[in-house]
């Protein structure tokens, strides 16, 4: 039998680049942790919200009044990490991940300690303002941590590259040990259909949705299975090697194209989460000035009036 029957009987899988053992447990420790915060949060919400019904919190005395006091507090002490990670001279507090880990922990326990001091309410004209402030900059906070960890290796690791995910793609282009090189168009074929996914046609839904490069994906595996499919049975009728060994040939075609284009499709997702990230920066910080500026009116106008 020659070598290239051989190829097509026994196909052989491209190797899989791999992220570094070591990093990928850490980031799904990391994710496990960031998942049962998230838990406990959402229980500490549910919890509060239960209570508040009986009216054992008050915003104007007590432990009401305390938790408005420490919450905003720890809102305000957001600040610490932009200028902890901008200024040299505040080196002395400590790593940058320390202070990424604590901003994202104030981040969730400020907002639910003054939800308990509001009794999960909305009041007056300025605190209803207030607390809406304070939820936007906590759900954008939980958009940009998951926005953030699609472009590093886990929520504190290392800032991932396109060049490290192109390496990656690159990898699996020259891995072609499957025999595949006796269907001629198939790889052209395949090329074309990488092209469009790593740089999609302009417009609001691609430029602006990750998940569409996902979908996209998805749907380019089907197109290229159909033209194997189509491409095998017309040569199984020309040639009896490709004949004799076309179930293996299919198997190792689907699995060839389908590892290139998950590679072009992180290729693709990474360069729009990278552009979403960026967008997410502009816009966080002048909703927490905003959410500063209420509650700061709001404290001034519980305590005059």
């Amino acid at each position: 039998m020659s070598t290239t029957a051989a190829q097509i009987k026994s196909p052989v899988r491209p190797a899989k680049p791999q992220i570094r053992p070591v990093e990928r447990r850490s980031a799904r420790s990391q994710l496990s942790r960031a998942g049962l915060g998230y838990a406990l949060a959402v229980l500490a919400i549910a919890v509060g919200f239960k209570v508040s019904e009986g009216y054992f919190l008050t915003a104007e005395s007590g432990l009401g009044y305390a938790l408005g006091i420490i919450g905003g507090s720890l809102m305000l002490a957001l600040l610490l990490y932009p200028l902890r990670k901008r200024y040299r001279v505040m080196r002395f507090l400590g790593p940058v991940s320390i202070w990424f880990k604590t901003h994202m922990f104030l981040g969730v326990l400020g907002p639910i300690l003054i939800l308990y001091h509001a009794s999960f309410k909305m009041g007056s004209t300025n605190s209803s303002v207030a607390m809406v402030c304070m939820l936007m900059v906590a759900g954008s906070g939980v958009i940009g941590r998951y926005l953030y960890g699609k472009i590093h290796n886990g929520l504190y690791g290392r800032r991932m590259s396109l060049e490290e995910l192109r390496g990656e793609a690159a990898s699996d282009q020259q891995s072609n040990g499957s025999g595949l090189g006796l269907l001629p168009g198939l790889m052209t074929e395949l090329e074309r259909l990488e092209k469009d996914l790593m740089e999609p046609e302009s417009g609001v839904l691609v430029a602006l949705n990750p998940f569409l490069a996902g979908l996209r994906a998805r749907l380019m595996q089907w197109r290229f299975g159909r033209t194997a499919n189509a491409l095998i049975a017309k040569l199984s009728m020309e040639r009896a090697i490709v004949a004799q060994h076309a179930p293996n040939l299919k198997i190792a075609a689907l699995r060839y194209g389908e590892r290139r284009l998950q590679a072009a499709r992180r290729v693709a997702q990474f360069q729009l989460f990278e552009k979403a990230f960026s967008l997410w920066h502009v816009l966080h910080f002048p909703i927490f000035l905003m959410m500063v500026l209420t509650a700061i009116v709001h404290v001034i106008a519980v305590h005059m009036y």
